[in-house]
């Protein structure tokens, strides 16, 4: 087992591919903290076997890891998976490993087990070229409440494939009652540095606040694009005033990023900048 606190850690893994996707996870994880390391927040650890499962106070739990114990796990492609285990809402871990582990270690128990089925429509809208996302949706129960969530710039996701911060989201969704979760941002450009807001997706960003029964902003606390993350909240403010909602996390901030360690579990209060 490798446990995976600081960049340095990552040069420990041997193989390429999960190295680059820990790489990423990491430094994802760490924007979301003002220190240099994953400690106070949690960590992720690569199994090297099936037996690291059984080691589970190395991972910081004090009893056995079961499949129940993860808020989810995810198939992150070369037969690797990896799962996440709330630890309290200032902590949470990551760990990565080969499929065939988590079989034998922690998905083998077959005894006392229900099937359920779910049906999950998802639509995600791009530009033709692919480098502008405008809209992620995904829907379970349309008797239920609709929430559409504000974030500042898209990923790569798309109907098939979900990231970490989708992933959490879709979780976040469920957990909370919803019925449907519209994925929308403050620009569309994936990969652009210096993006700026264009009329398509105001277009869609208007169109799904007006369908949606709940809004929520979550654009982190990151300083950059403070103007026009300050003009946008103005204009949601100035329509959807009654809607609008933010995530608290577990130090008492507003506009909690899903991917934060702090905002595992979502505390959603209404957000009402009229006063």
């Amino acid at each position: 087992m490798i446990e995976i606190l600081t960049p340095d850690d990552v040069s420990k893994i041997k193989d390429c591919y999960v190295a680059e996707y820990i790489k990423n996870l990491l430094t994802n994880l760490l924007t979301q903290t003002s220190d240099c390391s994953l400690e106070t927040v949690g960590g992720i650890f690569y199994v090297e076997n099936e037996k690291d499962f059984d080691n589970y106070k190395k991972f910081g739990l004090s009893s056995k890891i079961t499949e129940s114990r993860f808020e989810w796990i995810d198939l992150i492609g070369n037969d690797f998976l990896d799962g996440c285990i709330v630890l309290d809402n200032d902590k949470a871990i990551n760990i990565v490993g080969k499929a065939d582990y988590f079989r034998k270690g922690v998905l083998n128990s077959m005894a006392n087990t229900i099937e359920t089925n779910s049906t999950v429509k998802t639509t995600a809208v791009f530009s033709k070229n692919r480098k502008d996302r405008y809209l992620l949706k995904a829907e379970w129960d349309s008797s239920k409440k609709s929430l559409a969530i504000i974030m500042t710039y898209p990923s790569s996701a798309d109907e098939l494939i979900f990231d970490q911060t989708t992933m959490l989201v879709r979780n976040g969704a469920v957990k909370n009652d919803f019925g449907s979760v519209s994925i929308i941002n403050l620009f569309s450009s994936i990969d652009n540095p210096l993006p700026k807001t264009d009329k398509t997706n105001t277009s869609f960003v208007m169109r799904e606040c007006d369908n949606a029964d709940v809004i929520i902003v979550a654009y982190g606390r990151s300083t950059s694009f403070e103007e026009e993350k300050k003009a946008f909240l103005n204009a949601l403010t100035e329509h959807y005033n009654d809607k609008l909602h933010t995530i608290i996390d577990s130090k008492g901030l507003m506009f909690s990023h899903p991917l934060s360690p702090f905002a595992h579990q979502w505390n959603i209060q209404k957000l009402d900048l009229k006063r």
